[in-house]
């Protein structure tokens, strides 16, 4: 079956433990407004059995992953108004080993400079001009308290945490 843009494939988001009893992961990436201890409580108030849950703006998904690891629907579908988010969700969909491979490589970028800052903020740099969604997820797991920010002409203006190192590679994969 091919695949509509905002379909998510629950095998992305699941995966069995040993027990086989499915676990819900920690999202993908950290956004203002995250849902994470609040949704069970959320979908306590949904139907059970629904066709499509429907989550049109995703932010970092918790809801959603807990809906799929409940078996909430038969299919989800997500969006949301940030087209670096939407396309970040759709890289991590389409490419997840070429996501996280961009991730290390830029990570690794990031700790072998001399100058953390000025590599971070050439990143934003060319992520500013080409919205790039690798860039996007490295600078989102890099910035300042992981908040993205946008200034008023719409760019991407979140600073480097410099007294962290952000998250490592191996918990990407």
């Amino acid at each position: 079956t091919k695949r509509r843009p905002g379909d998510c494939r629950p095998g992305l988001f699941v995966k069995k433990s040993r027990d086989s009893r499915l676990k819900a992961p920690q999202p993908f990436i950290k956004w203002t407004g995250a849902k994470r201890l609040h949704a069970e409580e959320i979908l306590s108030h949904c139907p059970g059995g629904c066709s499509t849950y429907h989550a049109p703006f995703i932010g970092g998904g918790s809801v959603l992953i807990r809906a799929v690891t409940e078996g909430a629907a038969e299919r989800y579908k997500a969006g949301g108004t940030d087209r670096s988010l939407v396309s970040c969700y759709n890289k991590l969909m389409e490419d997840p080993k070429g996501l996280a491979d961009s991730y290390e490589r830029l990570y690794n970028g990031l700790h072998d400079s001399p100058d953390k800052r000025a590599y971070y903020e050439s990143v934003r740099r060319r992520f500013n001009a080409t919205g790039d969604a690798c860039d996007f997820y490295f600078l989102t797991r890099q910035c300042y308290n992981e908040l993205v920010r946008y200034n008023s002409s719409g760019l991407y203006n979140s600073s480097y945490h410099h007294t962290r190192p952000g998250m490592h590679p191996d918990r990407v994969r």
